[in-house]
């Protein structure tokens, strides 16, 4: 066999191995964390939202200290909002007084809420939406930090 016949064999694996490098990385969810401050204050508690351009919305969790991790993200670049309200929620809504007369249980969970309320940084409401927001994000394919400074 002619060494101009081993290379067109060879030619087939050379495209299989080519295209499947390429699907690899398109493939591979993102990871995204980082750090949510507005006037350098860390944010206490909310929620970010991601609006792929595909359809759908992936929510993020804020923790107590500003910071959020979200896993199998998908990549590309898509608006972002952010809104805080989640925090005012109360733990247990039911006066006290009225769960002592009604010997009534606490609300499955409401044992274990901190003593103390999380104070809620409140934001302008431009960043509760996305049109408004004027955030975004370019995500590809592994972990990538992201920090937003929000402002007024």
């Amino acid at each position: 066999m002619t060494s101009k016949g081993r290379l067109l064999l060879l030619l087939p694996l050379f495209l299989v191995l080519a295209c499947g490098c390429g699907l690899t990385n398109k493939s591979t969810p993102a990871k995204l964390s980082g750090k949510v401050a507005y006037k350098g204050k860390p944010l206490t508690g909310g929620t970010i939202t991601l609006y792929p351009p595909s359809g759908g919305v992936y929510a993020i969790t804020i923790k107590e200290d500003g910071t959020y991790t979200g896993a199998d993200l998908p990549t590309g670049e898509m608006p972002v909002s952010i809104e805080t309200m989640a925090v005012k929620a109360p733990t247990d809504p039911v006066d006290p007084k009225t769960r002592q007369k009604y010997q009534m249980s606490p609300r499955p969970g409401a044992e274990n809420a901190p003593a103390a309320p999380v104070e809620q940084v409140e934001i302008p409401a431009k960043y509760a939406k996305k049109e408004t927001s004027n955030l975004s994000v370019t995500l590809g394919p592994g972990k990538q930090v992201k920090d937003f400074e929000l402002t007024d």
